[in-house]
């Protein structure tokens, strides 16, 4: 398996140890303790540390293909991500809105931010990993 593989399968793990922490968090103590469930998605920035080398200390060699997987994926985690940001921004206006509220409240904001950063970690994990496999072991797909 190739190291973005094992990264993005991290990532994958502590995402949705993040989203079940958060779902019973909210379900306990309500929403603004739940938030504490997404200081799990810390654990992402170790990626580049636990996977950093192979067995034996050697580096580990980037091609192009390599190249273009990760840009892919990084493109389509951003662009999801926007997507995600704006609905569900136009979401909890139109909610507000057909309600008879004219505002919004501050507290919703991070929530907002936090479905746009795991959109993005998500996507981008998933996109790695089906794009690496999509290719042979050779490249050939």
């Amino acid at each position: 398996m190739n190291t973005e593989e094992k990264a993005a399968w991290f990532t994958i793990v502590v995402c949705t140890f993040s989203l079940i922490g958060f779902a019973i968090l909210h379900s306990l103590y309500g929403s603004p303790v739940a938030f504490a469930a997404f200081s799990l998605l810390g654990f992402t920035g170790f990626t580049p540390i636990l996977f950093r080398h192979r067995k034996g200390g050697q580096q580990i060699t980037v091609d192009e293909r390599d190249r273009l997987i990760l840009r892919k994926a990084t493109v389509a985690g951003g662009m999801s991500s926007y997507v995600i940001f704006v609905l569900v921004s136009m979401g909890i206006w139109f909610v507000q809105f057909s309600q008879g509220n004219h505002e919004i409240e501050i507290s919703i904001l991070p929530f907002v931010v936090l479905c746009g950063g795991v959109t993005l970690f998500l996507t981008r994990s998933i996109a790695l990993i089906v794009l690496y496999r999509g290719e042979g072991s050779y490249g050939e797909g």
